[in-house]
């Protein structure tokens, strides 16, 4: 069940017309809401270009762009497949997400009834922290 804080989050990423970015820790997150029923809803990694693809077989995005160039902490894109508004775009009508990773090699993705999240280990906190050359 989602928290009260979770549904606020949903609420501001609709209210932008953006995907919510977080960073916790060493991991960025990206949270895309939608609405409809999860029922059925599966995710697959890919490749070529190296990501994720989400398909909500009866849920559709709030957020409304086909396309957001994201280029942050290890994703690079977002595009969103929806039907089409004169053909009655819908939650009965599915939609499928694909978010392109820049650098990022493994994801966390979750679905629930709010929102679609993928979290990524940060490129930046990934890499070991080098000493000047002075130091000990």
């Amino acid at each position: 069940m989602p928290s009260a804080r979770d549904r606020e989050r949903a609420r501001d990423a609709w209210r932008r017309n953006l995907p919510e970015k977080l960073v916790v820790g060493r991991q960025a997150e990206l949270l895309i809401p939608i609405k409809g029923s999860i029922e059925g809803a599966a995710y697959r990694a890919t490749e070529k270009p190296p990501g994720i693809v989400v398909t909500l077989p009866h849920a559709v995005p709030m957020i409304v762009m086909p396309f957001y160039s994201l280029k942050w902490n290890g994703f690079r894109q977002l595009w969103l497949k929806m039907p089409a508004p004169d053909n009655g775009a819908d939650a009965e009508r599915g939609s499928e997400l694909r978010v392109v990773f820049d650098g990022a090699k493994h994801a966390v993705v979750g679905i629930n009834d709010l929102f679609v999240s993928v979290a990524v280990e940060r490129p930046c906190a990934a890499r070991p922290r080098l000493r000047p050359s002075g130091e000990v």
